[in-house]
């Protein structure tokens, strides 16, 4: 995850745990104080890069025929595209 993702998220997390306790940023409340408060010890940030070693833990594991379903060879998705009548009658 790059840098500025992961100040995006932080900067996302922060309106929602203000909005969950009512307050703006003119209030001017520090960030720890508002997580203190609330009882969070860890930041979006730190869970998504717990999740993802988990995830890579997990795919270290896999036998080697197995593919981990990224990167996977997918079906493409949505309609199929509409051809006029002369697409039609090169077919």
């Amino acid at each position: 995850m790059k840098k500025e993702d992961e100040r995006r998220l932080l900067v996302a997390e922060m309106g929602w745990l203000r909005g969950l306790l009512n307050r703006s940023r003119r209030e001017k409340i520090r960030n720890e104080v508002t997580r203190e408060e609330l009882g969070q010890k860890e930041t979006v940030v730190e869970r998504v890069k717990k999740r993802r070693l988990i995830w890579y833990g997990h795919v270290i594991r896999m036998e080697n025929g197995r593919n981990s379903g990224k990167g996977a060879a997918r079906r493409g998705g949505g309609s199929e595209k509409q051809r006029t009548s002369e697409e039609e009658m090169d077919r």
